[in-house]
């Protein structure tokens, strides 16, 4: 598990009463704790921040705790927010989240902070993880779809003129160990 550089920050935001600003609205984010994870949820417009590696236990559809934050994030509405802008990291201002689609049928774009891991996800966004990836097979499978298409496609035949052989085959040789045949 990835260590985060600001190890204290949590035990800061009520020791000093700071709390972290909503990178999407101008409210504030409350902890929450769904099946045993704390997250921050905010109340103003329904996002989610994760830290390093927590989303991965809500994103799924049978996952009972995805269903009950689902729940929770459904209470509150983004309706007339700017989803154009970057965002900053709530834990850091001074860092601004990476825009970046969630897998790679490009539908979901999500922000994650490019020094922890951590993800910002909009309302809405985690309904549209579960229907797109019902299940860690379904995320696999478009993983062997985008490789097979990769494989297929334009780039590698370019790859194969300009970087030679050796260079395509280890690109290749990655996928096929990454995602199997």
């Amino acid at each position: 598990m990835m260590k985060s550089p600001y190890p204290e920050a949590r035990k800061y935001v009520f020791e000093w009463g700071f709390f972290m600003q909503c990178p999407r609205s101008d409210g504030t984010l409350k902890e929450v704790t769904v099946d045993g994870v704390t997250v921050d949820i905010c109340e103003s417009c329904g996002g989610v921040w994760f830290d390093a590696q927590e989303l991965a236990k809500f994103d799924e559809a049978h996952e009972e705790s995805g269903q009950e934050l689902l729940a929770l994030m459904a209470q509150y509405h983004s309706d007339g927010l700017d989803h154009a802008g970057l965002l900053k990291s709530p834990k850091d201002p001074s860092v601004t989240l990476v825009r970046r689609y969630y897998s790679p049928k490009e539908e979901i774009e999500i922000d994650e902070c490019p020094i922890t891991g951590s993800i910002w996800l909009d309302a809405g966004e985690l309904a549209k993880i579960h229907d797109l990836f019902p299940s860690q097979e379904d995320r696999k499978r478009a993983y062997r779809d985008f490789a097979v298409r990769f494989k297929r496609s334009a780039d590698i035949e370019k790859m194969k003129r300009e970087g030679g052989r050796g260079k395509t085959e280890r690109v290749m040789g990655l996928f096929e160990w990454i995602f199997g045949r």
